[in-house]
């Protein structure tokens, strides 16, 4: 396991500019700086500089904040720094939260809706290999534990929720001054409390309606009445799962 140097930047922010610089983010960014956690956005960079430039940021911090918004997809800019950011979260050297801004996560890992749509148009010209890889890293994103803020939802208090969280991560790290080995393993420990997100949850409910489908076709063919109020009674709870899985993604 690779071993950290004592991050400069505790958060790196990935946006897209055009949706959220002047809103969302300048609010959060004013939130961060009152409570002393040092970040970083790409108004920081040099105009000019390149990409390198930009991973040597990723690099530079403990805390990857994505922030998906609808037009987030559209940005190559921004899907080449979610890889990079991906990358150091497989390799256990970054913690990244998602914060899913007015968007679906379903949306975000299916690349469907008005995410999709931005997505697809935005990289239309890509070649297959690129593609795929920045498709893989939205599925990642997907795969961590974190926000949601829903239309007509008060933009204050969901900024206090995740400055908060941000907090509670950077002293779970930072609680003790050891070597880098300890600082890797404490990256290590909170990303596994990461690694099973809500929508996995949610992916397991819906596999029950069909599972329950096959048993009721099943127990119809025996034709006894018995078995036909059992079949019934499962086509329920079929119904009741299945609405459930459509509620919670």
């Amino acid at each position: 396991m690779a071993t950290l140097s004592c991050p400069i930047h505790q958060v790196f922010i990935s946006f897209r500019g055009k949706d959220l610089r002047y809103g969302f983010v300048s609010h959060l960014t004013d939130a961060l700086e009152r409570h002393n956690i040092k970040f970083f956005i790409d108004t920081h960079e040099q105009k000019g500089r390149d990409l390198k430039h930009l991973f040597k940021r990723i690099e530079q911090a403990t805390v990857a904040l994505v922030i998906l918004s609808a037009r987030y997809g559209e940005s190559k800019w921004c899907l080449e720094e979610l890889m990079r950011i991906m990358e150091r979260a497989e390799k256990k050297e970054m913690i990244v939260i998602p914060i899913f801004y007015k968007v679906r996560p379903e949306d975000v890992r299916k690349q469907k809706g008005v995410f999709g749509y931005r997505f697809w148009r935005g990289t239309e010209e890509s070649s297959r290999e690129e593609m795929e890889k920045w498709q893989m890293a939205l599925k990642a994103v997907c795969n961590k534990i974190g926000f949601t803020l829903e239309p007509n939802r008060s933009e204050a208090k969901f900024i206090k929720n995740v400055v908060r969280e941000i907090e509670k991560i950077l002293t779970t790290i930072q609680s003790d001054e050891g070597s880098d080995s300890d600082f890797v393993k404490k990256v290590n420990t909170y990303n596994v409390s990461l690694a099973l997100p809500w929508s996995w949850f949610c992916s397991a409910v819906g596999l029950i309606g069909p599972v329950l489908d096959l048993i009721t076709d099943t127990i119809t063919k025996c034709a006894s009445p018995a078995m036909v109020f059992l079949a019934s009674q499962v086509g329920s709870v079929v119904a009741i799962s299945n609405r459930w899985a459509d509620k919670s993604v």
